[in-house]
This record gives structure tokens, C-alpha cells and sequence, in this order.
């Protein structure tokens, strides 16, 4: 239930992000130094940047449960594979797409960090239901 209103509510800021970035961006930075043409680059980095936050908002959730349930390894190793897929993906993403490409790149392993991270809270959760469920049946 909270997964759902915190993936709803960050799915909304990242919207109002995308419809607002470039307003923004042009009352913010253009005033002579940034060129109408600065101005959209900074506007599709920006909202390239703004479709991590849903999944950001509910991994940081999941790495606080993960955490709480001792699944402080599980972490470190998420932590580590998706690192090694946002420098690859970077690249690859950069090389194809210069900088937007490595907003992209960046948004889409925090997607994949969310996966993870969900996948990891959902066996521990249905491993200790198992063991509860294994004690009861004992009594």
C-alpha cells in the first residue's frame, strides 16, 4: 500500500518536472549566458534525470527495510552490480546519446536498483512467513 503511494507520488513530481523543466530552466539560466539551445539541452537532461525519483524514493525505502531485516550484504552487493551496470551503461548511453544519455543511463539503473532491491525485501519477507508459518504448524 505505501509502496504504491510512494511510487504514485513520485511518479507525479517526476511529471510535474518533465511538463516544467524547460519554463524553468529558461526564467533560471537564460539571461545571456545560456542560448535558447543551452536551454533545451538543460531541459532533456533534466527531465531524463526527473524518471529516477519514483524509483529512487521506493528503493531507499526498500534498502531501509532490507537494512532492518540484517539484509545489510544484500545491499552491498546491489550496490555494487548496479554500480558496475551505471558505468557501462553510461558509456554505452553517452556514446550513443552524449549527455542525455547518461541521464538516461543513470535513470534507468536506479530502475534496475529498485527491481533488485524489491526482489531482495519480497524472498526475505516470504522466507520468514515460511519459518512463521513452520513454527505454527510445530505447535
Amino acid at each position: 500500500m505505501y509502496g504504491g503511494l510512494i511510487l504514485g507520488a513520485g511518479t507525479i513530481v517526476a511529471l510535474l518536472i518533465i511538463v516544467f523543466s524547460a519554463p524553468l530552466v529558461r526564467l533560471l539560466f537564460e539571461r545571456g549566458a545560456f542560448s535558447p539551445d543551452d536551454t533545451r539541452l538543460v531541459a532533456r537532461v533534466q527531465n531524463l534525470f526527473a524518471l529516477q525519483i519514483p524509483f529512487y524514493l521506493l528503493s531507499m525505502v526498500g534498502v531501509r527495510l532490507l537494512t532492518a531485516m540484517r539484509g545489510t550484504k544484500v545491499v552491498m552487493w546491489v550496490s555494487f552490480c548496479t554500480f558496475v551496470v551505471n558505468v557501462v551503461a553510461n558509456l554505452l548511453c553517452m556514446r550513443l546519446w552524449g549527455l542525455p544519455g547518461i541521464a538516461l543511463s543513470t535513470s534507468l539503473v536506479y530502475g534496475l536498483s529498485m527491481v533488485l532491491v524489491l526482489w531482495a525485501v519480497f524472498r526475505r519477507l516470504n522466507a520468514i512467513d515460511r519459518r512463521a508459518s513452520s513454527s505454527m504448524e510445530a505447535l
